[in-house]
């Protein structure tokens, strides 16, 4: 039994130094293994200057293992621009047994290897930009100037057709521009306008059907009095109008036919002089649609969009064919950046009503006169009579052929008179006559589109309606602004953006930055709750140093960067 006890003794002495043995063994290779680790994710960020191979010795001399590897167990993979830059490195050391070495084995070898690389990768951007009119001035030139340099810093660490670039300025509304729109079937199509209604369940999605029809947003002004042909033409205020007639206006919210298109949306750009060309003419002006803009963002980063980016390519060949791509893809990084330095305001849209269909009116091709249908006979008994604004009076026909008008005139004629006891006199005089003439040009009768695009409500209400039934009519006041628009407010606004930033949220599909640019507090927190994170939330103020817009960006493109271990 003494013998035997001994020899379980020795057995159970063996089995615990074998365990201390392990522990230093695994001690050592922790220790060595972090230490490779955070030396090659130092070498590998393409912002320090030293050798990659210096600073993975450096590291290893200060942790006091630097007899473990050599630069030849270090190799650096990187392109002349410095792009992206991979470092991989093996260390190895032999550590003595004390136990162990009762079972044959003197030494253990402690092994350690690792790769770290840093590169963007396949990167799709959609910038979305605040351009209304609380950003004239300076905020307008200080957000161009930190657009272009987040745009150089993210191409200069990019190789060549692997970053896309999309920019969706918003204000009352988005102009997608005609292109874009064409990929999409809309409602009551017309020329005046690039924008779209969007409703609720249009926030639930990051996906925008091409074969569902969208709303597309009618011309309408329901503040100012004016028409076409007025001298005031060029300061209306405009929700989602487009000139088609006078391509010298600078600032509509939409635009098309060879008006001013500084605000439409850019797809899938990564040419650098266009997309600074782009940015540097961005005007400001309108209310805010936060909402409207990172619907439109997330759009774009969508695969489901990738016909439609197929077609605005028009070219098998060109490198971003086949984006957006899916939001699975491990190499690739979808990214949306949205500003803005307000909140939400409220959005007119034109009653439904008024969207489409003949309106009551009628103008002259000749001379502009309106002619209004009555079709209630409110002012007369006979059937679909009609006011001429000619002669602010009713009649049978609208103003135009084959109607008439009488016209007076006087004829000169020798007149005699007999006068008892005195004879004949004679004498000239100028004598009425009145014809009827046939009124020139052609009555053409407007649909509600091209009335509004022509004449605003306020117009329509007060220089026509009111003119034909008089002031303050139920005719003229179906046309007043509260009457024929409606107004999506701030907190349905708010709810809208929550959803589609929750929905690009969901699942990590799309990392969203949001600047909130000397904002009141009740902005930052919508747009903090917009943002991936709290530390993807920037709150700027050009007041304070180190905190401007152009910071802001600055930061964002540096983050962007994949620093990683993948091995």
């Amino acid at each position: 039994m003494t013998t035997f006890t001994l020899f379980i003794f020795i057995i159970m002495i063996m089995v615990g130094g074998v365990a201390v043995d392990l522990m230093h063994f695994e001690s050592e290779r922790i220790r060595m293994q972090n230490t490779l680790d955070s030396a090659i994710l130092a070498a590998a960020d393409r912002d320090q200057d030293l050798s990659p191979k210096a600073v993975v010795m450096d590291y290893f001399d200060k942790a006091g293992l630097g007899d473990y590897i050599s630069e030849s167990d270090i190799t650096v993979d990187q392109d002349t621009a410095v792009t992206y830059r991979t470092v991989s490195a093996t260390a190895s050391q032999t550590i003595n047994t004390h136990f162990m070495k009762m079972t044959g084995i003197d030494t253990l070898d402690v092994p350690s290897s690792g790769t770290a690389t840093e590169s963007i990768g396949d990167l799709e951007i959609s910038l979305v930009l605040d351009v209304s009119g609380s950003m004239k001035g300076t905020k307008i030139a200080n957000l161009r100037s930190a657009a272009e340099q987040f745009v150089t810093k993210i191409l200069a660490q990019s190789e060549d057709d692997t970053t896309s670039f999309s920019i969706v300025p918003y204000s009352t509304q988005v102009n997608v521009g005609s292109e874009l729109l064409a990929q999409y079937t809309v409602n009551d199509a017309h020329n005046y306008s690039h924008c779209v209604n969007f409703d609720e369940d249009d926030f639930q999605s990051l996906s925008l059907s091409t074969s569902d029809a969208l709303d597309q947003t009618a011309p309408t002004d329901g503040w100012y009095e004016w028409r076409k042909d007025s001298t005031d033409w060029d300061d209306r205020y405009e929700t989602c109008m487009v000139s088609v007639w006078d391509t010298s206006i600078t600032d509509p919210v939409t635009n098309t036919l060879g008006a001013d298109t500084s605000r439409e949306v850019i797809a899938f750009e990564s040419d650098e002089t266009v997309l600074h060309n782009y940015i540097s003419t961005l005007p400001a002006y309108g209310n805010t649609s936060i909402d409207i803009g990172v619907k439109w963002g997330v759009t774009l980063l969508d695969p489901d969009t990738r016909d439609v980016v197929s077609n605005l390519l028009d070219d098998e060949d060109h490198p971003f064919e086949g984006r957006p791509f899916d939001y699975d893809y491990v190499y690739g990084n979808k990214i949306l950046v949205v500003m803005t330095d307000g909140i939400h305001t409220s959005q007119p849209v034109l009653d439904d009503s008024l969207r489409s269909g003949l309106s009551p009116i009628y103008v002259n091709n000749n001379d502009g006169e309106f002619s209004v249908v009555d079709y209630g006979n409110s002012s007369s008994s006979d059937d679909d009579t009609y006011w001429w604004s000619y002669d602010d009076d009713w009649h049978d026909l609208p103003y135009g052929e084959p109607a008439t008008i009488k016209t007076t005139d006087w004829d000169r004629q020798r007149v005699c008179r007999y006068y008892p006891g005195y004879g004949n006199y004679c004498r000239w005089e100028y004598v009425e006559v009145i014809e009827e003439v046939p009124v020139v040009g052609i009555a053409e009768q407007y649909n509600y589109v091209d009335l509004f695009a022509n004449y605003s409500q306020e117009y329509v209400e007060n220089e026509i309606m009111d003119d034909a039934y008089g002031n303050g009519s139920s005719e003229g006041n179906v046309y007043s602004t509260n009457n024929s628009m409606e107004f999506v407010g701030t907190s349905t606004k708010n709810t809208r953006l929550k959803n589609i930033c929750d929905a690009a949220k969901d699942g990590d599909k799309i990392t969203i930055y949001a600047i909130g640019y000397e904002v009141t507090t009740d902005s930052k927190l919508v747009m903090q709750d917009c943002a991936s994170t709290i530390n993807h939330y920037f709150d700027v103020d050009d007041s304070e140093p180190g905190n401007t817009i152009e910071d802001a960006f600055g930061t964002i493109a540096t983050s962007i960067n994949k620093l990683k271990l993948i091995q």
